[in-house]
């Protein structure tokens, strides 16, 4: 029997599949967009900039009572001018953030970066605008008034609102403004740390859905101009400079592998500690006091009698805000007492998870940075004192403790490595460091699946893939993952089938012409279809689904335009063939989140 004839009426050539393949690439690295990551970079490194400056106001205004621009968070500053009154700042400050937070943007409560996260992942990049005001007033007022978190999270959240804001005004596609968010993001941690590398790692690691030239170029350029601007206004060094170690550092011995391994085990503990601390402590403070001006005020006075009965008995303010002047005293080896090295990891633990969990809004880097090399230097102080044989150095532990926690803490382990490089200037702190971060990451994944940053966002019922595979099926070829099973349906009622027996689609020809198709014969007739030829990748099989709103593809032998003979159809990609492919994928990567 004859098999009728069909056209599809909508087709996508070859030709047509490559220059919609070239435009995606080319719109993301074409100078025009390559123009708009520069001028990301340009507000994230400006913004970094005026964040330090408004950071300095609010200090010097309620630590001194004075107007100034400068504060240099690496040196430990003099005592307040209100004596024990100092204990009240933090109070005056969290007044300020609960009124911010409360009648202009409530979600910027807490660490920025899980909301970047969820606007790329969840919202294809769209971040309101004004919570890129708020969160740094906010985070500005609280390390301005001594609250213990980071300054990373503001900054981020600076670029990657402002890339927002300008590519929807523009209205940019949704893969063009998540890649510009995250230039945004990166662009803000190389200006906020003086790290651009560790700057493009972490866009990478959290904030692309794809990962490849064409998206890593823009947070590259992105990150180039931000590390320009703040080169510029705030020196070449880093915003955490770390001596080298003391002594060269020779290769790994079994001895002291055996020591970073064990590090990495202690920094993987005390990550977990610290992800489960902030959110337990959110929920203590939300259960027992409901009102956010007297809850937040309740938790900053604890820190407040914390940094007066420091500056008293110790002579400074240590866990104050980022605690960059402390950790420069512990690499330096100013410090050198293990026990008082443990109670300011102790107070700053307790101090940070107070300062977020009452309703703080602030990052948690600096702090991870802090407990790292507060516990390091403490365990290898000993080592170093009673076996000098071993070759430890506390200043090189205390530097691989900080990557370790940081990684443990945000699952940013390429990120945390690279930045600890970049800090000390040394690739030959690498080995160690890289150690202690795999196993304080396998430690903490061991014991919490989530980290600091997917926590909040999993509070909200929002699960974000924990790693990025290639999904191979999609550079398949029609004709390979085609089902060959189907059956024409004339409307002479008269069926020729495929196959001997009526099974797989069902696809129905009115007046010599393809007029729709069923998956299951019960169901009822549908008319979204496209045609493609054998050769046509299943990538580019699903971008022509996607731009006609179709759900099946006909696979035709030679040309798709024009009227198409039964007898080149070949096979059919329905929404079975979709899932079987997927499902092939999932057992390549079981674990894929």
């Amino acid at each position: 029997m004859t098999r009728p004839a069909a056209t599809g009426p909508r087709t996508m050539s070859t030709s047509q599949s490559e220059r919609h393949r070239a435009w995606r690439a080319r719109s993301l690295i074409r100078w025009r967009f390559m123009i708009l990551a520069a001028l990301v970079g340009v507000v994230a490194g400006l913004g970094a900039v005026a964040f330090r400056a408004l950071i300095a106001v609010f200090h010097n205004a309620l630590f001194y009572g004075r107007f100034g621009l400068f504060y240099d968070a690496q040196v430990h500053m003099p005592p307040s001018v209100w004596g024990a009154g100092v204990i009240l700042v933090p109070v005056v400050g969290a007044l300020g953030v609960a009124f911010l937070i409360q009648r202009f943007a409530p979600e910027a409560r807490g660490n920025g970066v899980p909301d970047v996260i969820e606007a790329n992942f969840f919202h294809q990049g769209r971040i309101r605008p004004r919570v890129a005001v708020v969160r740094p007033l906010a985070s500005a007022l609280s390390l301005g008034s001594g609250a213990s978190i980071g300054r990373e999270g503001p900054i981020i959240q600076i670029g990657a609102a402002f890339a927002s804001v300008l590519g929807q005004w523009l209205r940019l596609g949704a893969s063009q403004l998540t890649t510009l968010v995250a230039a945004g993001a990166g662009a803000g941690i190389a200006a906020t740390f003086n790290t651009p590398v560790a700057g493009v790692l972490f866009a990478v690691e959290l904030l692309l859905a794809e990962v490849g030239v064409r998206t890593v170029v823009p947070v590259m350029f992105a990150v180039s101009v931000s590390t320009l601007i703040s080169h510029h206004f705030l020196g070449d060094s880093p915003a955490l400079p770390l001596p080298l170690p003391v002594r060269p550092l020779g290769p790994l011995t079994p001895e002291s592998f055996v020591l970073y391994a064990l590090l990495g085990v202690a920094c993987g503990l005390l990550a977990y500690a610290f992800l489960k601390g902030i959110y337990a402590t959110q929920d203590l403070f939300d259960r027992t006091i409901a009102n956010p001006y007297l809850r937040h005020a309740s938790g900053m006075l604890l820190v407040g009698i914390a940094l007066y009965l420091l500056q008293r008995y110790a002579g400074h303010y240590y866990i104050q805000g980022v605690g960059y002047a402390t950790l420069h005293e512990v690499i330096a080896g100013i410090l050198t007492h293990p026990g008082f090295l443990l109670l300011l990891l102790v107070l700053k633990y307790l101090a940070t998870c107070i300062t977020l969990g009452s309703g703080a809004s602030g990052g948690i880097f600096s702090p991870a940075l802090y407990l790292g090399g507060t516990l390091g230097a403490a365990l290898a102080l000993p080592l170093a004192q009673y076996w000098p044989g071993l070759g430890i150095d506390p200043g090189l532990f205390a530097v691989a403790a900080m990557a370790g926690v940081i990684a443990g803490a945000t699952g940013t382990a390429l990120t945390s490595i690279v930045m600890m490089v970049e800090m000390t200037g040394d690739l030959h702190v690498a080995p160690p460091v890289m150690l202690c971060v795999a196993l304080a990451y396998v430690i903490r994944r061991g014991l919490s699946r989530e980290s600091a940053y997917t926590v909040k966002l999993l509070r909200k019922g929002l699960v974000v893939p924990e790693s990025l595979h290639v999904s191979m099926h999609y550079f398949k070829r029609a004709d390979e993952a085609m089902a060959g099973a189907f059956s024409w349906h004339p409307d002479t009622g008269t069926t020729a089938d495929r196959s001997t027996t009526d099974s797989g689609y069902r696809l129905h020809v009115r007046g010599g012409r393809l007029s729709g198709w069923q998956a299951h014969s019960d169901e009822a007739v549908r008319t979204d279809f496209v045609a493609v030829r054998a050769d046509t990748l299943l990538e580019d099989v699903l971008i022509a689904l996607d731009e006609a709103g179709a759900r099946l593809a006909v696979v035709v032998q030679g040309a798709t335009g024009g009227d198409i003979v039964a007898d080149r159809v070949l096979g059919v990609i329905g929404p079975d063939e979709w899932l079987g492919e997927e499902l092939a994928d999932a057992r390549l990567f079981p674990h894929g989140r």
